[in-house]
Protein backbone atom coordinates (compact mmCIF):
# COMPACT_ATOMS: atom_id res chain seq x y z
CA UNK A 1 0.00 0.00 0.00
CA UNK A 2 1.29 3.44 -0.84
CA UNK A 3 0.41 6.91 0.46
CA UNK A 4 -2.33 7.63 -2.09
CA UNK A 5 -4.04 4.29 -1.37
CA UNK A 6 -3.85 4.98 2.35
CA UNK A 7 -5.28 8.49 1.89
CA UNK A 8 -8.10 7.04 -0.23
CA UNK A 9 -9.04 4.51 2.47
CA UNK A 10 -8.97 7.16 5.21
CA UNK A 11 -11.11 9.49 3.06
CA UNK A 12 -13.70 6.75 2.51
CA UNK A 13 -13.82 5.88 6.21
CA UNK A 14 -14.03 9.49 7.43
CA UNK A 15 -16.09 10.83 4.48
CA UNK A 16 -13.64 13.73 4.19
CA UNK A 17 -12.28 15.01 0.85
CA UNK A 18 -9.06 13.31 -0.29
CA UNK A 19 -7.27 16.67 -0.49
CA UNK A 20 -8.03 17.38 3.17
CA UNK A 21 -7.01 13.88 4.27
CA UNK A 22 -3.78 14.16 2.23
CA UNK A 23 -2.94 17.49 3.89
CA UNK A 24 -3.60 16.11 7.38
CA UNK A 25 -1.65 12.92 6.70
CA UNK A 26 1.31 14.87 5.26
CA UNK A 27 1.28 17.13 8.33
CA UNK A 28 1.33 14.13 10.68
CA UNK A 29 4.30 12.62 8.83
CA UNK A 30 6.12 15.98 8.86
CA UNK A 31 5.61 16.37 12.63
CA UNK A 32 6.88 12.83 13.24
CA UNK A 33 9.96 13.51 11.06
CA UNK A 34 10.78 16.85 12.70
CA UNK A 35 10.54 15.44 16.23
CA UNK A 36 12.52 12.32 15.35
CA UNK A 37 15.24 14.49 13.80
CA UNK A 38 15.36 16.42 17.11
CA UNK A 39 15.96 13.02 18.84
CA UNK A 40 12.52 13.11 20.48
CA UNK A 41 10.41 9.97 20.71
CA UNK A 42 7.00 10.04 19.07
CA UNK A 43 4.72 7.43 20.64
CA UNK A 44 1.38 6.43 19.15
CA UNK A 45 -0.35 4.42 21.86
CA UNK A 46 -1.24 0.91 20.72
CA UNK A 47 0.78 1.30 17.49
CA UNK A 48 4.43 2.06 18.22
CA UNK A 49 7.22 4.55 18.77
CA UNK A 50 9.33 6.47 16.26
CA UNK A 51 12.78 7.20 17.70
CA UNK A 52 16.46 7.28 16.89
CA UNK A 53 19.23 4.83 17.66
CA UNK A 54 22.99 5.24 17.58
CA UNK A 55 24.95 2.71 15.53
CA UNK A 56 28.53 2.21 16.64
CA UNK A 57 31.39 2.65 14.21
CA UNK A 58 32.50 -0.64 12.72
CA UNK A 59 34.69 -2.24 10.13
CA UNK A 60 32.76 -4.06 7.40
CA UNK A 61 33.80 -5.98 4.32
CA UNK A 62 32.78 -5.12 0.77
CA UNK A 63 31.22 -8.40 -0.49
CA UNK A 64 32.39 -7.84 -4.09
CA UNK A 65 35.99 -6.88 -3.48
CA UNK A 66 36.66 -8.23 0.00
CA UNK A 67 38.10 -4.81 0.88
CA UNK A 68 37.74 -3.65 4.51
CA UNK A 69 35.61 -0.52 4.88
CA UNK A 70 35.36 1.74 7.92
CA UNK A 71 31.71 2.59 8.64
CA UNK A 72 31.46 5.64 10.91
CA UNK A 73 29.14 5.94 13.88
CA UNK A 74 25.74 7.26 12.87
CA UNK A 75 22.25 7.90 14.14
CA UNK A 76 19.41 6.10 12.38
CA UNK A 77 15.61 6.36 12.61
CA UNK A 78 13.87 3.37 14.20
CA UNK A 79 10.25 2.28 14.57
CA UNK A 80 9.47 0.05 17.56
CA UNK A 81 6.06 -1.62 17.34
CA UNK A 82 3.84 -1.58 20.44
CA UNK A 83 3.19 -4.91 22.12
CA UNK A 84 -0.53 -4.84 21.22
CA UNK A 85 0.28 -4.15 17.55
CA UNK A 86 2.77 -7.03 17.47
CA UNK A 87 0.14 -9.32 18.96
CA UNK A 88 -2.39 -8.30 16.29
CA UNK A 89 0.11 -8.94 13.51
CA UNK A 90 0.92 -12.38 14.89
CA UNK A 91 -2.69 -13.33 15.68
CA UNK A 92 -3.74 -16.52 13.96
CA UNK A 93 -6.62 -16.32 11.51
Amino acid sequence: MNKSELVEQIAKKTKLPKTQVDEIFSTIIEVIKKNTIKRKKVTLSGFGTFQTSKRKAQIRQNPRTGEKVDVPEKIVPVFVAHKKFKELVNKKK
